[in-house]
């Protein structure tokens, strides 16, 4: 018997622009140029396994 989800595949795609993106396993955040700054706390939070609400409150 074959797992349905043996073939899955994962498609992912990059275009450039100013804004940022951060995506984790339980949480993705879209930020404006003008939130530079908090682009790294939040990529480490998300990288950590931040969950929705705990990055919307941050």
């Amino acid at each position: 018997m074959s797992d349905e989800h043996e073939h899955e595949q994962t498609t992912r795609s990059f275009r450039p622009g100013e804004w940022f993106g951060i995506f984790g396993e339980h949480a993705s955040v879209i930020l404006p140029p003008t939130e530079k700054s908090r682009v790294a706390a939040l990529w480490e939070m998300v990288d950590d396994g931040a969950g929705f609400d705990e990055t919307l409150d941050a």
